[in-house]
């Protein structure tokens, strides 16, 4: 007995489904595993910070007036990966390399919310409104940028 149209149909979007998906599996074993330190140093070059600082839980990259500092930690649905960026004794930019939180796994991502984290002054408390429908994403967020600062200011001592 054979397939009738919508069945065919549906078989056929299977089979490219599968397609697709094995060849991006291949070609994610094809290359190299990108470090949140590795995007981290990326970063710092193109900001001009050369110098790698070694911290209690990872390291900082310092330059002429900017710190940054990577960070790799566990959110809700995944890790969370990115960068604080410090000038002048606040954060002057936060970013992201790799998170996948919320419904639409991109919750975090949201420039204005991101922009919210600049010119916190890095010696007081990050605080910052929850995203609406990721509350614990983003309170992940906060909390690995609060460490990295702690760290921070640890080692600044």
């Amino acid at each position: 007995m054979g397939l009738n149209r919508t069945e065919r149909g549906g078989a056929r979007a299977h089979l490219i489904t599968a397609a697709l998906l094995a060849g991006a599996l291949a070609a994610s074993r094809a290359l190299p595993a990108v470090t949140p330190l590795d995007d981290g140093r990326r970063l710092a070059a193109s900001l001009g910070a050369d110098r790698r600082a070694e911290l209690a839980h990872g390291v900082a990259w310092t330059g002429e007036g900017v710190v940054v500092l990577p960070f790799d930690e566990p959110g809700a649905q995944g890790r969370i990966r990115g960068a604080v960026v410090v000038r002048a004794g606040e954060i002057d930019d936060v970013r992201l390399f790799a998170a996948r939180e919320g419904v639409d796994r991109r919750a975090l991502a949201a420039p204005t919310w991101l922009a919210s984290f600049r010119g916190m002054k890095i010696d007081a408390p990050v605080a910052v409104d929850a995203i609406s429908g990721a509350t614990i994403s983003s309170q992940a967020l906060v909390d690995a940028i609060e460490r990295r600062l702690r760290d921070w200011r640890e080692r600044s001592r």
